[in-house]
């Protein structure tokens, strides 16, 4: 770790939470660059489940180690930051938030997290998006959260909805998952309210 990274408030590895569910140690952190192998297996186990993500052919060691890279330097220019979900050890899910580029939506910050299957419905996406919006309002000084799912994630949507998140529109078939279209919908929250 650089001096410059221990001077960021969210620089690599910080711990932001930490907690116990069902007896495992849940830790959500901030992403690191030994991440990339953890991370790798992650990204394709969620492929291989063929959830509603927008990727879906698996991913090499190189081509995670440049995401990696890439999500450190946005979040050490101070536009996003990177959130690891760990159970025991283990990298089970993660989350972003990343403030829009361009002054006239400076304002606006995008939002998003996964899960693996076995760690879905214990309440840990709900805590994660919670701080990944509290982390878009004081961190990133945005006022508003922006996300996007899957027409036919309904657990997702019902969360969503839950938190404060309305919808604001949607795109037609704007999602091939695996052959099968569905409609892209767009959902805003106002921060601080």
């Amino acid at each position: 770790m650089t001096e410059k990274d221990k001077k960021m408030k969210y620089g690599p590895g910080k711990i932001i939470n930490e907690f116990d569910v069902d007896g495992n140690n849940v830790l959500f952190r901030v992403l690191k660059p030994t991440d990339a192998e953890q991370a790798l297996k992650y990204i394709n186990t969620l492929i291989k489940e063929r959830v509603n993500i927008l990727w879906q052919k698996p991913f090499t060691m190189k081509q995670e180690k440049e995401w990696v890279k890439g999500e450190l330097k946005k979040n050490k220019e101070g536009n996003s930051i990177n959130v690891v979900v760990e159970v025991n050890g283990k990298m089970v899910g993660v989350g972003r938030v990343e403030r829009k580029l361009g002054h006239a939506q400076e304002h606006v910050c995008v939002v998003g997290l996964s899960l693996l299957k076995e760690f879905r419905a214990l309440g840990m996406g709900k805590r994660l998006m919670n701080i990944l919006c509290k982390l878009g309002a004081d961190e990133l000084k945005c006022t508003i959260a922006d996300l996007d799912v899957y027409d036919r994630n309904e657990i997702a949507k019902r969360l969503y909805h839950k938190l404060g998140f309305k919808e604001y529109g949607r795109m037609p078939n704007g999602l091939n998952h695996y052959g099968e279209f569905c409609d892209h919908v767009y959902m805003y929250k106002e921060l601080n309210k």
